[in-house]
């Protein structure tokens, strides 16, 4: 199957599989540097660990108590909120990441079932998610909230050497 280009308020995907490649300006794929894991098979599942490794990449990412459970902000915007106890996240996508993200399969990745997900809230079984997969929704989350200044320090360089 080839692959399928979908815009999203942060960039363009191209849907391959079970993740999405990233494009920019140039349409060239590149692979954003910040906390990529290979998953290097179908059995999916990222760990708790994992997951708070790759969310703590992120530029000036903090981890703090959120009503039982972890929030993970950029100076006091929550990102994404873990709940380990159900062995999932909640990410704050745009509307159309959500919609794009929800695309992959809605038993792994799908909006908040009240008014939250309206708002782009989504949720993400750690069980059921590919690492590729979680890691571009959590930087389409973090592009979401993030100020400018620091999601441009996660983008892929353009410029040619």
């Amino acid at each position: 199957m080839g692959r399928v280009g979908l815009r999203s308020d942060s960039c363009t995907y191209s849907v391959n599989g079970w993740g999405a490649d990233w494009f920019y300006q140039s349409s060239e794929v590149h692979e954003c540097p910040v906390g990529k894991q290979e998953s290097g098979n179908n059995n999916a599942m990222v760990t708790i660990d994992a997951f708070r490794q790759m969310a703590l990449a992120l530029p000036e990412m903090t981890e703090h108590p959120h009503a039982g459970n972890r929030a993970f902000k950029v100076g006091s915007k929550i990102v994404v909120t873990l709940n380990s106890a159900e062995n999932r996240v909640c990410l704050k996508l745009s509307e159309r990441d959500q919609d794009l993200f929800s695309v992959f399969d809605r038993t792994v990745i799908y909006p908040v079932p009240n008014k939250w997900g309206k708002h782009g809230w989504t949720l993400v079984s750690l069980q059921k998610v590919e690492a590729e997969t979680l890691h571009d929704a959590l930087i389409a989350a973090y592009y979401h909230v993030a100020p400018k200044r620091l999601s441009a320090l996660i983008q892929p360089s353009t410029d040619s050497e």
